[in-house]
């Protein structure tokens, strides 16, 4: 990704659109689409404003793109919407195989190692803040342990209730 030309908006559009036909050809109705950039997000729009758009999508914008996000209110979930931008999705850290998942104890294989941090616990807690006040939810990738509890003592400190369904993925 980082060498290659980025796609253009009608590639885009032909990679959902060949995704929604796999999907729908194995009976599901609706996915997730988690971080996903600005370029997505418009190309959703579009299909579902065509009409194209045979898949319900929850969406969740890219970290890199909170800023943008946090100054807008959510796409509102209304019944029948094919595409619905509601969340922003975060990394906590690695993962557990590549020894990147943040731990609080060293790995038994590598004493030196604890994992990487990806995004910090402050810069959590800001995002969540800002999403609790604006109506965005919040989905953090965190695998491992100090990863979890950093994530959610980031949530208890941005004030993060049952009503903002906000969530941990890939927790292990």
């Amino acid at each position: 990704e980082r060498v290659g030309p980025a796609p253009t908006a009608a590639e885009i559009e032909a990679a959902i659109l060949r995704g929604q036909e796999l999907a729908l050809a194995a009976g599901r109705t609706e996915i997730h689409d988690m971080g996903i950039g600005p370029e997505t997000i418009a190309a959703y729009t579009r299909l579902a404003a065509d009409g194209r758009l045979h898949l319900r999508v929850y969406a969740m914008g890219a970290e890199a793109d909170a800023d943008r996000l946090l100054a807008h209110p959510p796409t509102p979930a209304a019944p029948g919407a094919m595409f619905t931008l509601r969340g922003i999705k975060l990394y906590a850290d690695g993962a557990l195989g590549s020894r990147g998942a943040a731990l609080l104890q060293p790995y038994s294989d590598d004493p030196t190692n604890r994992g990487l941090v990806i995004t910090p616990a402050a810069t959590i807690e800001k995002i969540a803040r800002a999403a609790v006040a604006s109506g965005w939810q919040v989905a953090v990738h965190a695998i491992g342990d100090r990863a979890n509890r950093d994530v959610l003592d980031a949530y208890a400190h941005a004030g993060v209730g049952p009503a903002q369904r906000f969530r941990i993925e890939h927790a292990q």
